[in-house]
């Protein structure tokens, strides 16, 4: 080995070894690595069709000196960068495997076009589908490390990591939540969290949202597609954590946090004993040292109840999240909207002038859900639940009904539960 890249490897190889205390493959062991590896079988059509869909109508974060902006254009090398990112998380995985990843870019294409196109189920499935993926990773992380009490401390799971992960915590203004960045002179990563919240904390630890944003970035260093996006000179991005992007990876990222700081074999138990409210998601929160509004997206996947929860915030409707006893009975999310029901925009505008409280209404299921082919649901009565939270100028809607209005079930098999 005597070219120039052959002695920057060998520097690498010799850092790695004093990191890692494990050899490292030399350049023939991995070149002959690679041209073992299969690869990812995507037709020449298939590709076209990723790149036309993508080019055509997606939006994303572009990072630049002074942090991140919003919905703004990506070039073309940047957006089939970006489509990369989401096809090859796993190398040579079966041809099924791609299929989902081709169907995620095109939900992400179709989300970004501002169209007002209508979500499928097959599409909006996929993406609950990466994000529950995300959300086993880090169940299957804390018991891995035998954590089995609350609340789950973020910050030694990091020191864990040392010296692979350096963790720089300090106030970053209104920078960014979180960024995680790879170093590669040291072959480190760099956590940088901002702790601003804990100002205004007044208990022992950290704020609750500086713990999601650490569990945040913790998910972006241990997801392998978003590690190694880093790893290949992937541009590191300033982090809003808790729910406020719309892209996959921070998707992925927010539901990693969840369910690393709620693990179900913990929170499961607490959430179903009852149709959560906001005085059970208060006390949950309150166990697992929690935000209001991860705890109750946390505690709506996993309820055994059929509910959703709406985020209204600038005005409109900016997600939702739905229990799996909801989507089996055929309701479905309606998508982002700037379109408020009469009701609703009054609780948002009581919210800004700071007038809002929580407060219960009634309403109708068509409302809130598409049903598609279960027509017959439309006018099931639904209970809404008001919370506003206004540190982060948001609106949330727990959203519950009787699951005996929904599914076909025989009024005896509630008999006993009425009665307690």
């Amino acid at each position: 080995m005597n070219s120039d890249a052959d002695n920057f490897w060998a520097n690498v190889c010799r850092r790695l070894r004093r990191v890692l205390g494990r050899d490292i493959p030399s350049i023939e062991e991995a070149e002959a690595e690679l041209n073992a590896a299969k690869d990812l079988p995507l037709a020449p059509n298939q590709v076209d069709e990723i790149v036309a869909s993508v080019q055509d109508s997606l939006t994303a974060d572009v990072w630049d000196e002074g942090g991140v902006a919003e919905d703004a254009a990506l070039s073309a090398p940047e957006l089939c960068d970006w489509s990369a990112l989401v096809l090859n998380r796993n190398p040579g995985a079966p041809e099924e495997f791609a299929e989902e990843r081709i169907q995620e870019v095109r939900w992400e294409a179709l989300a970004g076009s501002k169209k007002g196109i209508e979500r499928s189920r097959f599409d909006w499935l996929l993406q609950q589908q990466s994000q529950e993926k995300a959300a086993e990773a880090a169940e299957e992380l804390v018991q891995s490390i035998g954590i089995d009490t609350v609340p789950i401390d973020p910050f030694a799971i990091a020191r864990d990591e040392f010296p692979l992960l350096c963790i720089d915590c300090r106030d970053f203004n209104d920078r960014f939540d979180g960024q995680l960045q790879y170093e590669m002179r040291s072959g480190q990563f760099v956590l940088l969290l901002n702790n601003k919240y804990d100002a205004f904390w007044t208990q022992q630890g950290h704020h609750p949202r500086t713990r999601f944003s650490l569990a945040h970035e913790l998910g972006h260093y241990f997801l392998e597609g978003h590690r190694d996006y880093l790893k290949n000179g992937g541009v590191p991005h300033a982090s809003q954590a808790e729910y406020r992007r719309d892209s996959l990876v921070e998707r992925e990222a927010d539901a990693f946090a969840a369910a690393l700081l709620m693990p179900s074999m913990l929170i499961a138990p607490m959430v179903n004993e009852a149709e959560l409210s906001r005085n059970r998601l208060e006390k949950i929160a309150n166990y697992f040292q929690t935000s209001l509004t991860s705890t109750a997206i946390r505690s709506v996947l996993i309820s055994d109840f059929p509910c959703a929860l709406i985020g209204i915030a600038d005005g409109g409707v900016r997600w939702s999240f739905h229990s799996k006893p909801l989507i089996q009975a055929g309701c479905y999310p309606k998508g982002k909207s700037d379109h408020l029901l009469k009701r609703v925009r009054s609780h948002w505008e009581m919210m800004l002038s700071q007038d809002g409280t929580e407060h219960v209404q009634q309403g109708i299921l068509m409302e809130w859900f598409e049903t598609y082919d279960r027509s017959h649901l439309i006018n099931v009565p639904v209970c809404e639940h008001y919370m506003p939270v206004r540190t982060m100028n948001l609106l949330i809607i727990l959203i519950t009904l009787d699951e005996r209005d929904v599914f076909d079930v025989d009024a005896d098999d509630f008999e006993e539960t009425d009665d307690d």
